[in-house]
């Protein structure tokens, strides 16, 4: 599948709703704070397998991201076990991840990721990460380093 070209480094530039989504998926407000201050860098690539990935390096040091598109993945997010299965919706890449075993985190509900090339004027660019929780949308934009656009809030 050919798609938009998602390679190269991204860097969050704006962000909406972001602790709004964390509290639903029901993290605590310490956690909330320390994400929403991060401002991640994501280096995007396409690997072996010809799956999309993408590396973020966070103060936890870096971590892989692959987005397998067809495929069941078990992964683990905030310390519940979850599938997630990736597709394209257009030239969007979209992926669903479900809960496996609740556990202590009953409560949390289905998550959806859909990221999205939206071009611009030259160095306006952007990579637009929807993340949906329950009734919650959060919208996350990342531009190429050095790109012009809005600077991040102050966390």
């Amino acid at each position: 599948r050919q798609g938009p070209d998602f390679s190269g480094p991204w860097v969050l530039t704006e962000s909406r709703r972001f602790e709004d989504f964390l509290q639903a998926m029901g993290v605590g407000p310490l956690k909330r704070k320390l994400a929403a201050g991060f401002t991640p860098r994501q280096d995007w690539a396409v690997n072996s397998q010809g799956h999309w990935q993408f590396v973020v390096n966070s103060p936890l040091g870096p971590k892989t991201e692959v987005l397998a598109v067809g495929h069941l993945v078990s992964d683990e997010v905030d310390g519940v076990a979850v599938t997630k299965k990736t597709r394209w919706d257009g030239d969007d890449i979209v992926t669903d991840v479900v809960p496996v075993d609740r556990g202590k985190r009953a409560e949390l509900p289905d998550i959806s990721l859909r990221r999205s090339y939206r071009p611009g004027a030259p160095g306006e660019d952007a990579l637009v990460l929807e993340m949906t929780c329950g009734d919650v949308t959060c919208e996350r934009i990342f531009r190429r380093p050095g790109a012009t656009g809005p600077t991040p809030p102050p966390p």
